[in-house]
């Protein structure tokens, strides 16, 4: 029984192997013919400049903006062919008014109404829905505000726009060669930006978007623009919208925008490991769509191409068939297995040839298989052991803190309010204040009274620039002389000021109204209060 289901596996194992090599080698293959493709281009070329809208998505960007503002400045391009458009989604640092120093530059700020960041795809549909009637342009070009470009890269885009409806580029790291990892990583990329996307491109299948830079013309964007939303991933699911409503979508190596800051291989790791997550998700959420007529032949592969396997489980399955070779009654011949690793072989040795990789860079890149389990799998586990960590961490807090509380407060930086909350903890007679902002946290020591709790979270927004809106910090606010260890309560007396009242209402440290003064008017506030007396 167990020989039975280890041939079944074997049959199975060898078919999707030989389908995989087919694949693959007729993708290498068009990436071959990429200098014939290129000159036929050139040959059919359209002169013609297009009008671009180059729209810059920023979020907290103040450090790396304006690179990329100089660099869009300076392009070799007719400066009266494109206009820079800069979204500020939520931006609560200092990149506003770095790019209103300089000129040239229209800005767009989008401000939700809970203070958290929109996302790219939100605040491209978000603007387009507000200029698209008045815009003129011909294609809208979309970047990352950490990302720079080279002077020609809009001269680069023009002639593959003329070609294409949609193009996407490719990413460049700033330290990717500068170690050996990073070299191996690298090379990795080359060959899928080079081979297996261009490849994928001449043979007439699809490839997602790079989200750092991808050109959309404006006819074509005002019909997919609803597939801009959070609930829809566009990097991957809108080449299956163009597919299937025939529209062009070039991938091209020459369009290439360079990251502004280093990158650490855990990141660059994660990024792959999020790419194969976000392909599965794809095949999962669309295999009904495989069975569909209204479904283009394209879109399905691209939907099947989730399920490619990587060079680590080819080699795995070789590994795993040459153990079984040998054993009387296998299904294969003890040559077949070495058969199939042999063919493996030479379709690297091709992908070498065809990548015009030296012997240096065939090295580094050879390293990948070695290196990729190891280091994919060592991220995933990392990734998982934090996780797990963390949902430890806040078992034993929520267990430990069975008696804290939770009350929503506002944070101010005085040009924008962000909702938070502060947990108030009692642990052995000692109060303890955890700040909360979307999924960060910052915590007091354990105080006698609660108010120093407040008064340490207090001060440490404050150097940072920000000040907690509740009664505590308040000008109108005084503490109760009632000898009370936990002063957790106090005095307001603003209806008295406002002579509404002729006692003070009692309120917590923790309360918020919108009335509230900053705390150094404490001793105006005093004044006030000695007139009235004055008065009775």
């Amino acid at each position: 029984m167990f020989l039975f289901i280890i041939n079944i596996v074997a049959i199975l194992l060898v078919i999707y192997l030989a389908i995989s090599y087919v694949y693959f080698y007729y993708v290498v293959y068009c990436a071959s013919k990429t200098r014939i493709v290129d000159i036929e281009n050139k040959i059919a070329a359209i002169d013609y400049l297009n009008t671009f809208n180059v729209v810059v998505y920023a979020h907290n960007a103040e450090q790396t903006i304006t690179t990329l503002i100089n660099a869009l400045k300076n392009q070799e391009y007719n400066k009266e062919k494109y206009v820079i458009n800069v979204i500020l989604d939520n931006c609560i640092d200092e990149t506003a008014k770095v790019l209103e120093i300089s000129s040239g530059t229209r800005l767009w700020r989008l401000n939700s109404e809970d203070g958290l960041p929109a996302g790219k795809a939100e605040s491209i549909k978000w603007f387009f829905d507000r200029i698209f009637i008045n815009d003129k342009s011909d294609a809208f070009v979309f970047l990352n505000a950490d990302s720079t470009i080279r002077p020609d890269f809009l001269s680069r885009l023009n002639d593959k726009i003329n070609r294409s409806s949609v193009v996407s580029g490719i990413t460049l790291n700033k330290n990717l060669f500068s170690s050996f990892i990073g070299r191996t990583i690298g090379y990795r990329k080359i060959f899928l930006n080079t081979i297996i996307f261009v490849g994928r491109n001449i043979a007439g299948f699809l490839n997602y978007l790079n989200d750092d830079i991808f050109a959309i013309k404006k006819d074509v964007l005002l019909q997919v623009r609803n597939n801009f939303s959070k609930d829809i991933d566009y990097q991957f699911e809108l080449p299956i919208k163009l597919s299937n409503m025939n529209i062009k979508m070039e991938h091209s190596p020459d369009i290439r925008v360079f990251k502004q800051y280093y990158e650490t291989t855990d990141n660059i790791l994660d990024f792959f490991n999020k790419i194969n997550f976000k392909k599965f998700s794809v095949f999962r959420k669309n295999f009904k769509n495989i069975f569909s007529p209204d479904y283009s032949l394209a879109s399905k592969e691209y939907i099947l191409s989730a399920l490619y396997p990587g060079e680590f489980f080819v080699i795995i399955s070789c590994l795993f068939l040459m153990k079984f070779a040998f054993i009387n009654n296998f299904i294969l011949s003890y040559q077949g297995p070495y058969l199939i690793f042999i063919y493996y072989f030479i379709l690297f040795l091709y992908l070498a040839h065809v990548a015009k990789f030296n012997f240096q860079k065939f090295t580094f890149w050879t390293c990948w298989l070695l290196f990729s389990p190891l280091a994919l799998f060592s991220n995933y586990f990392i990734n998982y052991y934090s996780e797990y960590i963390q949902k430890k961490h806040n078992a034993e807090e929520t267990k430990m803190n069975e008696n804290s509380t939770f009350i929503d407060v506002l944070l101010t930086n005085g040009d924008l309010e962000l909702s938070t909350k502060l947990e108030i903890i009692n642990e052995d007679a000692l109060y303890r204040v955890v700040f909360w902002y979307e999924k960060k946290y910052m915590s007091s020591q354990k105080y006698l009274r609660l108010s120093e709790a407040l008064k340490e979270i207090s001060e440490t927004l404050m150097e940072k620039g920000f000040a907690l809106k509740i009664c505590q910090n308040c000008g109108y606010f005084e503490f109760q002389n009632n000898g009370r260890s936990d002063f957790d309560r106090g005095n307001c007396y603003l209806k008295m000021i406002k002579k509404e009242s002729k006692f003070p209402e009692l309120t917590s440290v923790w309360d918020y109204c919108e009335n509230i003064i900053p705390e150094h008017a404490k001793n105006f506030v005093r004044k006030e209060l000695e007139n009235i007396d004055e008065d009775k």
